[in-house]
């Protein structure tokens, strides 16, 4: 999709690469974040929904800068000097050259900004939205508790383990909210390692994704446990379905799927790799009953879509 918004505007009416960008998108449907340049002039846009995030900053003081940084991630401005920095607005297009930044073109429609991206695609130390997207995170796990808590039997303690990495923050959030509950009946564990190179699981084909290579189980914090597994999102289910029964195999008493984003039933066209509806495990099993058992959990409990938001 890059390549072909690349041709559309490079064959638009105008005289300047701004122009031609701004021209160009006006055809344009979905979300992005553009950062383009033609030497001399870099001209960045954002979709008029808003639905990507892009952030601009400046370098060096705000009255006296010494340049200028774009980035759809704002954590990298954290270490490099940054004095300010702020979103560049839905549907806003801006250029950078010497005499500085400036907006050209606002053409923005109702925000609908993706939810994924405080779900899973940005990392934790960036903002979007004026929000830190590891206090959302962690937020929506202390919410997954209060609409989700695992209900224990007598004698029965409760170790809340994430799935590394993504789901930690979430995982936190589940485990304050529920030790306020429950007391010391709640600890709080890591028993799944993450293979730091086995990239991200979900936009990997079927061939590629085995959960048993990126995930390996401490054994000594699992046997005859009661496990709270917190997990950002579940997409297609066969690595959640790995790891229940990989913790089984390692000695856990039951397993409590606990997911910190609604069921995703519906593929995403709008520039996250998604699988098909046939591949999507919430469209395929409707029924979460019958979503338990494929996934050989005690219990499988998704936040809900207003509790999220």
């Amino acid at each position: 999709d890059s390549w072909i918004a690349l041709n559309a505007i490079a064959k638009e009416q105008g005289s300047t690469l701004a122009e031609k960008v701004i021209n160009a998108q006006k055809g344009f449907e979905g979300g992005w974040a553009f950062i383009v340049s033609d030497g001399k002039t870099i001209v960045a846009s954002r979709d008029p929904h808003g639905i990507r995030p892009l952030s601009v900053a400046v370098l060096g003081e705000k009255d006296a800068p010494k340049g200028y940084l774009l980035s759809v991630e704002s954590c990298v401005f954290n270490n490099m000097g940054v004095s300010d920095f702020r979103e560049v607005l839905p549907g806003e297009t801006i250029t950078i050259d010497e005499s500085g930044v400036k907006t050209l073109d606002m053409s923005p429609k109702r925000q609908m900004s993706c939810l994924f991206e405080f779900v899973y695609m940005m990392r934790p130390d960036s903002k979007f939205l004026g929000e830190t997207v590891y206090n959302s995170r962690r937020e929506a796990g202390r919410q997954l508790w209060r609409e989700a808590p695992v209900e224990l039997g007598e004698g029965e303690d409760l170790v809340v383990m994430p799935v590394p990495n993504s789901g930690r923050p979430s995982a936190i959030g589940y485990f304050h909210e529920a030790q306020e509950a429950l007391g010391l009946r709640v600890t709080y564990d890591e028993g799944l390692l993450s293979n730091a190179y086995f990239g991200r699981n979900f936009i990997k084909s079927a061939g590629q994704r085995k959960a048993n290579l990126k995930f390996y189980p401490i054994l000594e914090l699992l046997k005859d446990k009661v496990v709270a597994l917190v997990d950002d999102s579940i997409v297609r289910g066969d690595t959640t379905s790995t790891l229940v029964e990989m913790l089984m195999l390692a000695g856990v008493k039951k397993v409590h799927n606990r997911v910190a984003s609604p069921p995703i039933k519906h593929p995403c066209y709008l520039g996250v790799a998604m699988p098909t509806y046939e591949e999507l495990l919430a469209n395929r099993i409707p029924d979460i009953r019958e979503r338990e058992k494929y996934l050989g959990a005690s219990s499988l409990r998704h936040i809900s879509l207003n509790g999220l938001i």
